[in-house]
């Protein structure tokens, strides 16, 4: 079965989830207006719950914000599509410190509470196009920070025009992950306003992030360190025709990383 959620006026809801597909499959949602959660704290979170569902679909060109976590929520989802056309914003609070995740959940592409209490996983995580604006305060684009929450199979395109900002940490943060690839197109932006990791692929040693592809032609920004962090990061290919920068240290940083292929004509 499928459900197709579409909406041109404004859905605001003071407790969790405005709109709720949780474990759901085939789950189409069309926004041109508002979908927002409107409370602080955990009653604030999720605008869009879409934990261990698959297949799920979203396209914005409105507004979804969450008034604290969550814009949209992937926890254990799987093999979902997101498009943020122009115009769209995608958001967690930017200007509030507990504002966390515009988009994103730990173990995407790799479930162990799956749609219909399944425990098998496709190993398809998630799959972004951004042409507009997606903001939080911290993890803006999220997918786990440690070896316990590896999200797998996952591909983003941030194309000219689009934004993925954080206001203090991590515009995009994919610790551990496996499958990675990060397409960052001339005239798009990632990057953080106060603090470091534009795009965060760090992992450790024995659980490092795998199969990492990233490409910009773009500009890649850190207000402090570590524009690109590929610490303990293995099989990795990196290849800018952009900028890669940080204001203080390390514009990418390779730390123990394995395999790494860099070409830059930035």
């Amino acid at each position: 079965d499928s459900l197709t959620v579409t909406s041109d006026g404004s859905i605001a809801f003071e407790e969790q989830n405005a709109v709720d597909a949780q474990q759901e499959d085939g789950v189409k949602i069309t926004n041109r207006g508002t979908i927002k959660t409107t409370t602080d704290g955990s009653d604030g979170v999720s605008a869009i719950n879409g934990q261990s569902s698959l297949n799920l679909t979203v396209i914005n060109s409105g507004t979804i914000w969450a008034k604290e976590d969550y814009g949209i929520k992937l926890i254990e989802a799987e093999k979902i599509t997101i498009t943020n056309e122009a115009g769209g914003t995608i958001k967690a609070t930017p200007t509030d410190s507990g504002a966390l995740y515009a988009i994103g959940g730990t173990t995407m592409g790799n479930c162990s509470t799956c749609v219909n209490g399944s425990t098998t996983s496709s190993g398809e995580g998630l799959t972004l196009h951004n042409y507009g604006t997606i903001d939080a305060y911290e993890d803006t684009v999220f997918g786990g920070q440690a070896d316990s929450q590896i999200s797998k199979k996952t591909k983003i395109y941030n194309y000219d025009g689009g934004t993925i900002n954080a206001t203090k940490t991590a515009a995009i943060r994919f610790m551990y992950a496996e499958d990675f690839e990060l397409y960052n197109y001339e005239g798009a932006t990632i990057q953080t306003q106060e603090h470091s990791y534009g795009v965060d692929l760090s992992g450790n040693a024995s659980v490092p992030a795998t199969d990492v592809i990233i490409d910009n032609a773009g500009t890649i920004s850190s207000a402090n360190s570590l524009a690109l962090d590929l610490e303990n990061a293995s099989t990795i290919s990196v290849t800018n025709s952009g900028t890669i920068s940080a204001v203080e240290n390390y514009g990418v940083f390779c730390m123990g990383c394995v395999n790494l292929t860099l070409t830059n004509s930035g």
